[in-house]
């Protein structure tokens, strides 16, 4: 969207400012009102934080901004920009329409997700399945030698409603006092942090995220610059169209059982 201005800070600033000798040469006061947001610093305290430029000093290569870091930045400290002349997008946004993309096909970008391992009683063969799982996929033990084998399809019956399976038949034995684990797959999640991840394929969700993000830009504009937002939102809604395919090639192939949502 050509909307994010990205800043490393050269040498030490305070907790209201940071200097990037590199990226900072606009002229005095050009940058006010823009938002920021530090994604990685010397100082962990730091990362995450959201706060607004009150100006910015050629001179100086310098950014000034409120509220203060819990501490000064530092040479190395990134910091992102966005929402210049506050008709772009703000943090909270970009945020929110990640997580509304990852919703929207949190039922098809399934992750895969195993059990803890539980020593397995013949005479009590019924397992709860846990119960953030959307989909069943199958159950192992593991013999004596610790090699883990897989139980027949034949083997296993789901209650799909209460979240359970059985292990039946000759399986059930051979499991006997070995440790068993589950497998199956749980729906996309919200992204929380920086560092938390998805199974959605990256390229749509980043495609998909931008179109939200210029609608929502789009119906803020005003005179003859609302032609130009929509068109560039048509634009990237074409773009995130054609990638949705790729979302569904990340299902999970093999059987599996959907389970009822809580």
């Amino acid at each position: 969207m050509g909307e994010v201005v990205v800043l490393t800070a050269t040498s030490a600033g305070t907790t209201t400012s940071l200097i990037d000798e590199i990226n900072l040469y606009q002229q005095n006061s050009t940058l006010a009102g823009m938002l920021g947001y530090v994604v990685s610093a010397a100082d962990s305290g730091n990362v995450g934080a959201v706060f607004r430029v009150t100006g910015n000093t050629k001179a100086a290569s310098s950014i000034a901004f409120v509220p203060a870091l819990p501490a000064a930045t530092a040479a190395g400290d990134v910091v992102e920009l966005v929402n210049e002349h506050d008709l772009g997008f703000t943090v909270r946004e970009l945020h929110s329409h990640l997580d509304l993309a990852i919703d929207a096909v949190k039922d098809y970008a399934l992750e895969p997700a195993t059990s803890d391992e539980a020593t397995f009683d013949a005479t009590s063969p019924l397992l709860a399945i846990p119960a953030a799982w959307t989909a069943f996929n199958g159950a192992d033990w593991q013999d004596p030698e610790g090699l883990w084998h897989p139980v027949g399809q034949a083997d296993l019956r789901v209650d799909r409603t209460a979240k359970t399976v059985e292990l039946r038949n000759a399986p059930r034995w051979w499991a006997h006092a070995r440790p068993v684990r589950l497998r199956g797959y749980t729906q996309a999640r919200p992204l929380t942090a920086d560092a938390d991840e998805t199974n959605v394929d990256a390229e749509w969700l980043v495609a998909e995220t931008a179109a939200r993000l210029q609608f929502a830009v789009a119906k803020r504009q005003l005179g003859p610059s609302t032609s130009d937002a929509y068109a560039r939102y048509n634009e990237l809604r074409r773009i995130a169209d054609a990638l949705r395919a790729k979302v569904q090639e990340t299902r999970p192939t093999g059987r599996f059982v959907r389970l009822t949502p809580a």
